[in-house]
């Protein structure tokens, strides 16, 4: 995927050019190593691996869906 951090608001497209939704946060994310982000998502587009774009500055930016947390906690709970 591209590293382009995508921000609040972006609008989220499906492949055939359908509004799947909109970013509510973005930014980079040291533990991953690159951008995460967001969103609220219509139910036919939330299924993981699912490939979706954001318009940033002119040009289509792939996302895909991921399940939360985008990180394993690594805490101890006793």
């Amino acid at each position: 995927m591209d590293r382009t951090p995508v921000r609040e608001g972006t609008e989220l497209l499906a492949i055939d050019g359908r509004v799947a939704g909109r970013v509510t946060s973005g930014s980079f994310a040291p533990s991953t190593g690159g951008p995460v982000a967001m969103a609220y998502v219509a139910s036919a587009f939330t299924s993981p691996g699912t490939t979706l774009h954001a318009q940033v500055r002119g040009r289509a930016v792939p996302m895909q869906v991921q399940p939360m947390p985008f990180v394993p906690h690594r805490y101890w709970r006793g």
